[in-house]
């Protein structure tokens, strides 16, 4: 397999395995090496590109990695996904409409091969609409991500570390269903700062503020400062 093909493979893991597992928020390197059959540092390799590429969030630590997929990761497998099945729809479609041409007059053609073409014409539709809908989807979440100022980023931060107890943020962490433990960073200073890189990767910054509002609204959280 190509970089690209081992990359979707690694996004198709993570998701099988953590669906499989639904009480766990990461999948460990060697799982994901496991299933693939590929070496461990190999592995490695791939979810530090995949990484820097937004597709996947990493953690390191001495007992070794694990890797959650980002927003942009869950929607690019989802487009792939799509995609495959649109050209399957589409080949279908092209060899019903070739078994159709053989046939001289419209009135001999099964009523069956019909029904299959309107079948996957339908399908297609469908298909297509999805895969805009997705477009979409992505074009609004990944613009709204770059605008955050990165002032704006650090005043999320100071508020997480000067204002709130670790206890706090432990809380915080639970509603938002992420593992405190699991976040990289020593000390409450560090894991508030892997926090908000956490949540930015996944477009889940409003989702902080909401939460920590709802948790401390004696607090004057920072107002949305965009880059433009």
């Amino acid at each position: 397999m190509g970089a690209n093909e081992v990359r979707q493979a690694i996004l198709k893991t993570i998701e099988g395995i953590l669906r499989e597992h639904s009480e766990s928020h990461s999948v460990t390197d060697e799982a994901i090496a496991e299933a693939l059959c590929l070496e461990l540092q190999l592995t490695r390799d791939h979810l530090d590109f995949m990484q820097q590429d937004d597709y996947v969030y990493v953690i390191k630590t001495f007992g070794g990695w694990s890797a959650s997929l980002t927003a942009k990761g869950r929607l690019a497998l989802k487009d792939t996904i799509l995609h495959r099945e649109l050209a399957e729809a589409r080949e279908n479609l092209r060899l019903i409409r070739e078994r159709k041409s053989q046939y001289v007059q419209a009135t001999d053609i099964p009523l069956q091969l019909t029904k299959e073409e309107q079948h996957w014409l339908k399908r297609l539709e469908e298909l297509e609409r999805r895969v805009e809908t997705l477009e979409r989807t992505h074009q609004q979440q990944t613009p709204r991500r770059e605008v955050l100022s990165q002032t704006y980023l650090t005043q999320l931060l100071q508020v997480l570390d000067e204002r709130f107890s670790e206890g706090e943020l432990q809380t915080l962490c639970f509603y938002l269903d992420i593992d405190y433990d699991s976040l990289s960073g020593e000390g409450k200073s560090g894991k508030a700062r892997e926090l908000v890189k956490y949540l930015r990767r996944r477009n889940r910054i409003d989702d902080l503020v909401e939460t920590g509002t709802g948790l401390r609204p004696d607090i004057p959280w920072p107002e949305v400062v965009n880059d433009g």
